[in-house]
């Protein structure tokens, strides 16, 4: 329940902030440094231990996950009033999840996040799942994420991704790729 509440606070009326908003104004370019903050991600997780619990759970299942859709850097917002407002936002397919859409944000002062990388999968069927970034590879263009929970068959969902991305900084899109095990 704090995890929703603290997740439906986040994205509450950021949407008239960032309706529409597609590029940077010319002030603030997007560069290879300000998309790359996702990667500077401290690591919160330890995969490996993560791993072996979930493979242990009869009800874990292995997930893979192909995502694509548009980045955006609003600087200024109400939420990141002294940084940038980043938002990715997109659709794609899952095993467990079927088609849909994700929408992902937090404040970044271009390089480093400044608040939690937190996110939201809805299923077809208007299922959830929140997601939390918690570390990366930049050598490996490789993002990391747990599963805290979500609504519908996802209430108590857990486990973690990690999503190979490819950035596109002229036209402001992105695409990934990847594999995890969710448990539900």
């Amino acid at each position: 329940m704090l995890m929703l509440g603290l997740l439906l606070s986040l994205f509450s009326c950021r949407d008239e902030q960032v309706a529409g908003t597609v590029a940077l104004p010319e002030t603030v370019p997007v560069t290879e440094t300000t998309a790359m903050s996702l990667f500077n991600l401290p690591a919160t997780a330890d995969f490996s231990t993560v791993q072996a619990t979930e493979k242990n759970n009869p009800h874990a299942r292995k997930i893979k996950i192909r995502t694509e859709g548009t980045m955006s850097f609003t600087p200024g917002t109400t939420d990141c009033p002294a940084a940038l407002w980043a938002r990715y936002v997109g659709e794609g397919h899952a095993s467990h999840l079927g088609l849909f859409t994700i929408e992902i944000a937090y404040c970044t002062d271009g390089i480093n996040p400044l608040s939690p990388i937190l996110g939201v999968q809805t299923a077809a069927n208007g299922d959830q799942l929140f997601v939390r970034g918690v570390g990366g590879d930049p050598s490996a263009n490789s993002l990391d994420f747990s599963y805290e929970g979500g609504t519908g068959r996802f209430e108590n969902a857990s486990g973690f991704v990690t999503l190979f991305f490819q950035f596109d900084y002229e036209n402001l899109t992105w695409r990934n790729f990847g594999e995890g095990i969710i448990s539900y």
